[in-house]
């Protein structure tokens, strides 16, 4: 499973990088990674809320970032833009830099 990772650089620059989630196949289930531990899940619906551009910004904590519906285009500190959509995975890790 392809999982792209937000992270700060050593240019204390937000940088993207692409990732592969280990899977494993598990008879009759699917594939499946190992467990990841968490502290708590919440779940955001931003539709209505806010402005349709927000300033750079850093993440508040390490998450991770589940698509379910829409378009997200989010530009990095090294002036990279991508676009994620419903299925899309991202870890965010940028906790400090741009």
């Amino acid at each position: 499973m392809k999982v792209t990772r937000l992270y700060t650089g050593d240019d204390g620059q937000s940088h993207f990088e692409d990732l592969d989630l280990p899977m494993s196949v598990i008879p009759d289930v699917g594939q499946m990674s190992d467990r990841i531990p968490a502290e708590s899940v919440f779940f955001r619906d931003t539709a209505q809320a806010g402005p349709d551009v927000w300033d750079f910004h850093v993440a508040p904590r390490r998450q991770f970032v589940i698509h379910l519906s829409g378009v997200a285009e989010i530009e990095v500190g090294d002036g990279t833009c991508r676009r994620f959509g419903p299925g899309d995975l991202l870890i965010a890790d940028d906790t400090t830099g741009q």
